[in-house]
């Protein structure tokens, strides 16, 4: 059984003022910098795992004094046309259509973006790449990877009320047995 942990990345001024990041590479802002400073987990034996995102090399290397291995597949979910905005602009703008698109769930396509399902996908084949790699990995990544594993694991459609609330400064724990089935083990504090 492996055990892989995931950490979303310390704050950034556009988490700040409620703007939707996605690819869009922005640096955690002074007060991320402050609080991943207090952020520590004790962890023996594991690979450090980091989005491309400087938000999430920067809070890898602040929490863990190390640089981590950079992995693509970890790059938060590709908001495509709503990056930069925020989501109650998108409501009332789009209405409906917006409505619609997000009771999609798990299938739910931002324009231009890609939807919660494929970041599973390419999140799982490389958990599946990495299966005989040690039995530890962190990986400090986005929310929206952190919601597609929690997906995953516990079967929600993303619809409806997420079934582990993801927090600043706290690390999810999942275990990966017979390269099958991931499973929510813990939420770790780190503060």
């Amino acid at each position: 059984m492996k055990n892989i942990v995931f950490i979303r990345h310390a704050e950034t001024e556009w988490n700040l003022m409620g703007l939707i990041q996605g690819h869009t590479d922005i640096p955690i802002c002074k007060e991320g910098e402050s609080n991943a400073k207090k952020w520590k987990i004790n962890l023996k034996d594991y690979t450090l795992w980091s989005s491309p995102l400087q938000r999430a090399t920067r809070t890898a290397e602040i929490v863990f004094s190390k640089k981590p291995k950079i992995e693509n597949a970890l790059i938060e979910m590709n908001w495509g046309d709503w990056e930069g905005k925020k989501l109650s602009e998108l409501r009332n703008k789009l209405g409906k259509k917006m409505k619609i698109n997000e009771n999609l769930g798990l299938d739910m396509r931002p324009v231009n973006g890609e939807t919660p399902r494929e970041v599973q996908g390419r999140v799982s084949s490389w958990l599946l790449s990495i299966y005989n790699l040690g039995n530890n990995h962190v990986c400090v990544t986005h929310k929206g990877v952190i919601r597609s594993v929690i997906a995953l694991s516990t079967d929600w459609e993303m619809k409806g009320k997420i079934p582990i609330k993801i927090e600043d400064g706290k690390a999810y724990s999942f275990n990966f047995s017979n390269k099958k089935k991931l499973t929510y083990s813990s939420t770790i504090s780190m503060i």
